[in-house]
């Protein structure tokens, strides 16, 4: 399906009738101060020139009638500034830094004497912000060459050092890392290149960002962000693309790194697996300056070129430990199966002669090449996939300088990523995923990430007192996952499998085989994903100064629609698991699959996803100047939530007793877009979604040396789109069938609700076609839908610091920072089997009465409601020292409670499901210190002199963790999830930290107790795990929830040290060595802990953090 141009959408919005538009906020700083003479009376009229130091510019200001001056929007740079009034000395002052989205104090104190006379200070400007509580944190130029950055996107190395972050994993964010800031979600972060959106919308997460050579700053917003910044709950993440000077400077670079200059890990070392062989080399370089052509054109002060390349080579392979099935299994043995004996009718069966394995069991265990057998131990089998990656970036900009009061720039981050495995779960899903796969013999994946952003910038003083910034950003940004599967190159077909299901369009017959020990992603067989989104942003902010008031307002615009295309599922998928007794099942879920008893069976029709997801924003807020040394800040954002709709208007949704008028076969309750009150995002836009957001700042001396700062911010979250493509799976404009569990024949899987007709490749019905009116829907039907009543969730923003400069360059903050999530997007089955006490069982029957609506031929009814609570509270202590004497650093202490909704376990009081952990410590810091050595030989000081090291130093008290049950539908009959119960004295083993051992081989490090925990609706009697004589009388939810343990504590250094080797007055060569985890400190993950037949591998850590590793670089630098 194609899908809209970026030029079409430029066009439509450019035809947009927006009246005055805004913005983001601008990529600027602000310099601001009082003008004073000695007697510390105001000076008026003073006449203040603010220049910086690398392109020339030069803006002009006056004094108003109480002696303040302002300027609202200089670009980041060092500037001087110059103030001039009769009867006064010239005051100059030199240094002044100023970065993005920050503002700078530098009081005015002038002496009495003639203009010709001067004072000069350096970096007089105070450190501590005087003029709004928000919380932000920035990486300059020189901190960030400082640190050691593994790869080249550094923007989850440096979120990661912010106050409240804590890494947040990256399981729906597509393999891109995520952060949470703060309690919030990590798929809540907002953002931004330039200035400009660059969102993936569709997992929550980021794209690309550029590598640290490229940018002038990064910074995040973490806490209460003024009004001019929009939506997105959690941190706000803005990097700013270099710019050129008058001076041409650039440098040349190569990384490089091999997996021969690094440490085995952990696991390997145990498992005794070799270190895994790396290799990645990654050349680029970068140059600006002015804008030369030789006798026609000469750019200096006035027009800078900024341009960047670089190319990435990298060649990898990991080690994966998973579980299969025991070589014994593979014969039928089950004598000492970890799963348990298998009962068949009724009769405890350990051997299972071969003449009963069915076709699909004699086929996954003739060989070793579907299911491999163990490396270790009874279960554990260890792999090494390789990947092979080729990333290309291109970074530009032009800045013009049209006049002192008028800039413009444009830019462009272009980022191509090409990437090639034997494993999906290495390639698309990273190897810290839940999503492992076994290798695949026959296929190999590819994905490749596609990314343009361009962005024009234009910021215009209309006058002293007013300024207009405005801001169009485009965005295209695709991701194809592709594989070698055809149906001459499948790793198992149907007729492999003695099984009849038929693949939808370009998907294979048989998908994937789930089964316990065999990873969560099963063995899979073929898969397409591909993914096309194409975003339009504009912006316009204005901003207006009039006495004690600066005003700030207006109108933020984007359109974004995507494309997607997806197999997922859209193939046969066959499944086993372990205690399905009910459901014909042996008990032993690997038994099952030979003899192909209580299988489950799915499969959906291939998703075509196409969306629009537009917002239209604006905002107002007034700061306002009560006194010099108190300023307050009012102000609003409307944020209506416009919601998610399908261009073919193809989604669908449930409200009770209503019956569709566009689809009248449909079960009552059962609409779609075009129905009465069904519009086409299912719910309607929420017009009324407005934000207010305040503080204060009180400068406690006057001097700009300490303040008390508070605030509050309302935001409201963006919808991450991930689930969005099930509605294609949906009855009428899908299929998604699941027969009941042990009652499918594999032989037949249709012939459930289908008879001797099959379903696939599926024909979508479309709306207003005269076949809609006898068009026959599968019963009992699964669907999903928006609540009537949803809206955006909304995050509550709040703290109150002290900040102070103890001595000079150095900043001292103290903290109360606390958010609170209302109204969180989360989803219920809103046709949940009720629990009726004496009258529940776990048969199909039983629970598909105590459905509500299945009457109505229901069964699930997944509908996404807009009630999920967090609750965090912290104490921050942040410290930092601007760079002189060679030494800059920036770090922070975290002292944070959080209180979460867990899910909602129990649809009728979701209350249940409130956890506080406890307690967690996090500390983070980064540094970087030139050596002062000195040496009176020249040829000494050329080799010793000029060392630089940096690094990061970081640590956290552990996470905690819950116990869950494998079975709770067992004894909650469908009713209620659960967890284990704790029934011990400690949960920790008292063999904590030693090796967990398996027929004579280590399968890793103990870490909880099994006997410390039975199952969801057992107690101990006299210290014998027993089942609760109320089964069945009430429901039982477990108290192994969140906080009942905890993992590892985690202490990590990581370490760079470069040099600088003068080659000629404008050329040097720096070399730099980068040392991660330097210590080769061993920091372990989390133990898994499932209580269920296999408890072998419970509690036990099986994981690690990454060995120490070595990256080294070279630069020449002009």
């Amino acid at each position: 399906m194609k899908c809209l141009s970026v030029v079409t959408y430029v066009a439509a919005l450019l035809l947009f009738p927006w009246g005055s538009i805004h913005a983001q906020v601008d990529v600027s700083g602000k310099l601001l101060g009082t003008v004073t003479d000695p007697s510390s009376a105001v000076v008026p009229g003073a006449r203040i020139a603010a220049q910086n130091s690398e392109t020339g510019l030069m803006v002009r200001t006056t004094s108003d009638e109480r002696g303040n001056y302002l300027f609202a929007s200089l670009p980041p740079g060092s500037y001087s500034v110059k103030c001039e009034s009769a009867g006064f000395q010239t005051f100059t002052a030199s240094g002044i830094v100023l970065q993005s989205q920050t503002a700078v104090t530098l009081p005015i104190a002038l002496q009495v004497g003639a203009a010709t006379q001067s004072v000069e200070v350096s970096a007089a400007a105070a450190i501590v912000d005087t003029t709004n509580s928000t919380i932000q944190t920035t990486y300059d130029e020189k901190l960030m060459a400082a640190l050691p950055v593994w790869g080249r996107d550094p923007r989850e190395t440096m979120e990661l050092l912010m106050p409240g972050a804590v890494a947040a994993g990256t399981g729906a964010s597509y393999n891109v890392p995520v952060t949470s800031f703060n309690g919030t979600s990590g798929l809540s972060n907002n953002y931004r290149i330039d200035g400009s959106d660059v969102n993936d919308y569709f997992h929550g997460s980021a794209t690309a960002y550029p590598p640290a050579e490229d940018m002038v700053e990064f910074s995040v917003t973490t806490n209460v962000p003024d009004a001019s910044i929009a939506r997105g709950g959690g941190g706000q993440v803005e990097a700013v693309l270099k710019s050129g000077t008058n001076a041409l400077h650039g440098q040349g670079w190569a990384y490089l790194e091999n997996g021969g200059w690094n440490a085995n890990s952990w696991q390997n070392n145990w498992a005794g697996i070799p270190r895994q062989p790396l290799s990645q080399q990654w050349y680029g370089g970068n140059v600006g300056g002015p804008v030369f052509l030789p006798k026609l054109y000469n750019g200096k002060n006035k027009t800078f070129f900024f341009s960047s390349y670089e190319r990435t080579s990298t060649s990898a392979a990991a080690t994966f430990t998973g579980q299969t099935i025991t070589n014994a299994e593979r014969n039928g043995d089950f004598t000492n199966s970890p799963d348990g004996i298998p009962v068949i009718n009724g009769v405890p069966t350990p051997i299972i002669p071969k003449s009963m394995f069915t076709k699909m069991g004699n086929f996954l265990t003739s060989g070793t090449n579907i299911i491999p057998a163990p490396t270790s131990g009874l279960t554990t089998y260890s792999w090494q996939p390789t990947e092979n990656e080729t990333v290309q970036t291109l970074a530009g900009k032009i800045d013009e300088y049209i006049s002192p009061k008028h800039r413009l720039f444009g830019s462009l981050w272009w980022d191509r990523d090409e990437a090639t495995s034997n494993s999906l779960s290495l390639l698309s899903f990273s190897a810290a995923s839940w999503a492992y796969q076994y290798p695949d013999p026959k296929l190999m994946w590819s994905e490749n990430k596609n990314l343009q952003s361009w962005t024009v910038n234009d910021t215009y003083t209309i006058s002293a007192s007013l300024i207009n910034n405005f801001i169009l950003g485009v965005k295209r940004f695709a991701i194809p996952v592709l594989n070698s599967y055809s149906p001459t190159n499948a790793l198992f077909t149907a007729s492999d499998m003695g099984v009849g299901s038929v693949g939808d369009v370009k998907a294979p017959d048989v998908q994937y085989i789930s089964m316990p020990r065999i990873m969560p992603y099963g063995i899979y067989n073929g898969y397409i994903d591909d993914m096309t989104q194409n975003s339009v942003y504009a912006a316009d902010n204005v901003v207006y100064a009039h006495g004690r008031h600066t005003w700030k307002m207006g109108l933020e615009v984007r359109q974004y629609h995507e494309v997607k295309y997806q197999t997922w599922g859209a193939g046969g998928n066959f499944s086993f698991a372990d205690g399905r007794q009910t459901y014909g099942g042996t008990g032993n879920g690997i038994a099952d699959m030979l003899l192909g008893a209580g299988g489950g069976f799915s499969q959906n029709n291939t998703q075509i996803l196409d969306i629009h997801y537009p917002a239209r924003e604006a905002f107002v807020q007034d700061s306002i100047k009560i006194s010099p040394r108190l300023t307050l800040m009012f102000g609003a954002r409307w944020e209506p939530h416009f919601g998610v709709s399908p261009t073919k208007g193809n989604f669908v949704t449930f409200r009770p007793g209503q019956a569709s008028t566009v689809f009248p076969t449909a079960p009552v309750g059962l609409v779609t877009v075009g129905d009465q009150n069904v519009p086409s995002n299912l719910y309607g836009v929420r017009w009324a979604d407005i934000g207010p957001r305040a503080s204060f700042a009180w400068d406690i001396f006057g001097n700009g040396k300490a303040a008390l700062r508070g605030g509050y911010a309302w935001t409201t979250d963006y919808q991450y789109l991930l689930g969005f493509n099930s509605y294609t799976n949906t009855a009428p404009y899908g299929v998604s069938y699941s027969p009941p569990t042990g009652l499918v024949d594999f032989t037949h899987p249709y012939a459930n609700s289908y008879g001797s007709s099959v379903p696939f490749p599926f024909n979508p019905p479309l709306a207003g076609d005269p076949r809609n009116t006898t068009l026959v829907f599968p019963t009992p039907l699964n669907t999903l839908g928006m609540d009537a009543h949803y809206n955006s969730g909304q995050i509550h923003q709040w703290n109150f610091t002290f900040d102070f400069e103890p001595v000079k360059s150095y900043l001292i903050s103290v903290g109360y920072v606390a958010t609170r999530g209302t109204h969180l997007s989360e989803s219920h089955d809103v046709n949940w089997p009720l629990f009726v006490p004496g009258a529940s069982a776990n048969t199909t029957a039983n629970i598909n009465s105590r459905r509500p609506y299945f009457p109505n031929s229901f069964q699930t009814i997944t509908m996404y409601v807009a009630d999920f609570n967090s609750m965090y509270d912290s104490l921050q202590v942040r410290f930092s020292k601007r760079y002189s004497y060679g030494l800059t650093f920036m770090g922070n202490y975290t002292l944070s409670s959080t209180k979460q909704q867990n899910g909602c376990r129990y649809w009728g009081n979701c209350s249940l499901d409130y956890y506080s952990p406890g307690l967690m410590n996090r500390f983070m810091t980064s540094f970087s210190y030139d050596i002062p050595i000195h040496f009176v030989s020249k040829a000494r000081k050329t080799l010793l002199g000029g060392w630089t090291v940096g690094g990061t130093v970081t640590g956290n008290s552990g996470s905690y963790g819950s116990i869950g049950d494998y079975n709770c539908a067992q004894f909650n009959y469908g009713s209620a999830g659960c967890y284990a119960t704790y029934v011990g004295a400690t949960p920790y083993s008292s063999g904590l930290g030693k090796p967990a051992m398996q027929s004579g081989s280590q399968i890793g490090l103990t870490w909880l107790d099994p006997n410390s925990f039975v199952r969801g609706d057992q107690t101990l009697v006299n210290g014998i795990a027993t089942t609760s004589s109320a089964v069945g009388q009430r429901l039982f939810l477990g108290n192994a929830t969140p906080g009942i343990f905890k993992g590892p504590a985690a202490f990590m250094i990581n370490a760079s040290l470069a040099k600088n080797f003068t080659i000629t007055e404008r050329i040097k060569l720096n070399y730099r060595l980068e040392a991660f985890n330097a210590l080769n400190h061993t920091v372990l993950n989390g133990p898994g802990g499932t209580v269920g037949p296999d408890m072998s591998h419970f509690g036990i850590i099986t994981s690690a953090w990454d060995p120490r590793k070595l990256q080294m670089s070279a630069r020449v630098i002009f």
